[in-house]
């Protein structure tokens, strides 16, 4: 008698049969379409559990869990069981990535199209994958490139990401009766030249650490990672994984100037 219902159905529930580790070495290998399908319902109570950390935020709990799915997809498709690894160590810094990514994306100060805002957002994404690759931050034509935009629409995107870093004038510090407004307060040295040359120094710097030292500092200082964390990720205790974190710093301080030295503390 013939299996009722089609090939992608008979296929899933083959799949279903098998242990998770057979699947994960099984999808790692051939790519199955349903074996995925299987891998993230079975590993959706992990990615629930880790948007749940985000609850009470201003963004609501099925974007939340969307976001921790396109992470736990993410991770499956990247996934390696030859590096002995588990998979939820090794999941769980690319879920709270995407879980924090769509944190970030919903607070806009200004009215943003929504097509410039999913722009920014895979422009954000490609810079962080090519620095990783390359270790230092892409040029606008780099990113337009890769992701098959106008070189005018990866800048409109960057334009509409600098928004969430911008603060009222008439923002004060403390007890609003006593501080003076921003406006006020602020000085006549623009600190954003500091900032410049410690950033050149940086990325002038980064390229020459090794591949491990990269690593690390991207996933405690860019991911924000704790030490717990990046453990997990690199199979290694907690308190190893600070001393890579520290021992990295360090290199990376002694590559740069004054100014970089002041910025990487």
């Amino acid at each position: 008698m013939a299996a009722r219902g089609g090939p992608a159905q008979t296929a899933s529930m083959l799949a279903e049969t098998l242990s998770t580790e057979v699947l994960l070495r099984r999808y790692a290998r051939e790519r199955r379409p349903a074996d995925l399908d299987v891998l993230v319902q079975r590993y959706r109570p992990l990615a629930r559990s880790l948007a749940r950390r985000y609850r009470g935020s201003s963004v609501g709990r099925d974007d939340l869990e969307q976001a921790a799915w396109l992470g736990l997809v993410m991770a499956l498709q990247r996934f390696d069981p030859k590096r002995g690894c588990a998979f939820s160590t090794f999941a769980v810094p690319t879920i709270l990535g995407e879980i924090r990514r769509q944190h970030r994306d919903t607070l806009w100060p200004a009215h943003v199209p929504r097509l410039v805002k999913e722009r920014a957002r895979k422009v954000r994404v490609s810079a962080d994958e090519f620095a990783t690759r390359h270790g230092r931050a892409p040029r606008s034509a780099e990113i337009a490139e890769q992701l098959g935009y106008q070189e005018e629409e990866v800048v409109e995107a960057l334009v509409a990401s600098a928004s969430l870093n911008r603060v009222s004038l008439d923002h004060t510090v403390g007890d609003p009766d006593e501080s003076p407004p921003l406006a006020l307060a602020l000085g006549d040295e623009d600190p954003g030249f500091e900032l410049a040359e410690c950033r050149a120094d940086l990325e002038r710097a980064i390229p020459q650490l090794d591949a491990a030292e990269r690593r690390v500092l991207r996933l405690r200082y860019a991911e924000e990672l704790t030490f717990a964390e990046i453990g997990r990720v690199l199979a290694v205790r907690p308190a190893h994984a600070a001393r890579l974190a520290r021992r990295s710093l360090e290199h990376l301080r002694a590559l740069t100037s004054e100014r970089g030295r002041a910025l990487a503390v």
